[in-house]
């Protein structure tokens, strides 16, 4: 069976960690969690000033791991002299029928979403750096270029349009947290 894809946006692990979600008991058979490889790149690290990023990074990336989670990431054919290669190729067929790695083709959607706000990154300056390294909404119209075709959890809902395949965690206030996400893709 093919797993769908759910991405977790950064600002919602500080809230599955409270709650003590464990992603691989949620996901049951039909769901996959993981992150983009902007969003990976978000979570706190061990180094984080403040003790409380640490310890939802700490969650994060142990959940992550435990999935055996790979990072959503664009289709793109690599430069294989490129010293930073993103993105990914076509993956690999596996016997039962699923693909394991490649990269996802985003949609005419989610383009127009990514072209109207890319005077969103950087900030005013364009140059605005975030603790990560990111650069300022970076990951936010990224995310919002995937939730045209992926749904994605976040708990800044202002960050999508209309239409978008996103919901917003913070709705989320009784049963399993796969259950919640098994019904907003029901709503979609």
């Amino acid at each position: 069976m093919v797993r769908e894809t759910v991405l977790i946006d950064n600002c919602t692990w500080d809230i599955l960690e409270s709650r003590c979600v464990d992603l691989v008991d949620e996901r049951g058979e039909d769901l996959q969690f993981t992150v983009s490889d902007l969003g990976l790149i978000e979570i706190p690290a061990d180094s984080h000033s403040s003790e409380d990023a640490q310890r939802v990074g700490k969650y994060a990336r142990a959940q992550l791991a435990a999935l055996e989670a790979e990072p959503a990431v664009w289709f793109q054919l690599k430069d294989i002299d490129d010293p930073t290669p993103s993105g990914g190729g076509f993956g690999e067929l596996q016997p039962d029928g699923s693909v394991k790695g490649g990269g996802f083709l985003t949609s005419i959607e989610g383009q127009t979403y990514a072209d109207a706000n890319k005077h969103r990154i950087g900030g005013t300056s364009g140059v605005k750096r975030m603790g990560s390294g990111l650069l300022k909404h970076q990951t936010d119209i990224d995310y919002g270029e995937w939730s045209a075709g992926l749904l994605v959890i976040t708990a800044n809902p202002k960050d999508f349009k209309a239409g978008a395949k996103a919901v917003d965690i913070r709705t989320w206030e009784s049963g399993s947290f796969g259950d919640f996400v098994r019904q907003a893709l029901a709503e979609r």
